[in-house]
């Protein structure tokens, strides 16, 4: 159930980055619809609570298999285009997975997963835009 909804989640990704020209916006936005998806009432259940309790950590590692070979090489471009500063692709894109998969259990189990939410997406920017050469 958990790779079926992986995959049905990685559609709807792709679908949003294709709809950007921009990587940089694409890369934001991306990870912004991930944390909203956690609001989400069945990806809470299947994904944050079930999952994780069946699962464990292995919930991790099905995301992050999912997850880190296309934001690395996202990174790579805007590395390369000098649009970020030069970390190492692979690291960096573990850490920011890490990021969205904390944030997104912490929506998923808010009593307010609205603001929650919001406030996420603050400091997810901030933390992003730290990334950004000037």
């Amino acid at each position: 159930m958990i790779l079926q909804l992986d995959e049905e989640l990685g559609k709807v990704i792709l679908e949003e980055w294709n709809s950007h020209s921009d990587e940089w916006k694409g890369l934001l936005s991306c990870c912004e619809l991930s944390l909203k998806m956690a609001m989400d009432p069945v990806i809470k259940k299947i994904y944050h609570t079930e999952g994780r309790f069946v699962l464990g950590e292995r919930v991790r590692e099905i995301d992050a298999k999912s997850s880190i070979r296309p934001m690395a090489a996202v990174i790579e471009n805007l590395i390369r285009e000098g649009k970020l500063k030069k970390v190492d692709p692979e690291t960096l894109a573990r850490q920011i997975n890490a990021l969205l998969m904390e944030s997104a259990i912490f929506i998923s189990e808010s009593e307010n997963p609205k603001l929650t939410y919001s406030l996420a997406i603050d400091s997810f920017r901030i933390i992003m835009e730290g990334l950004r050469t000037r």
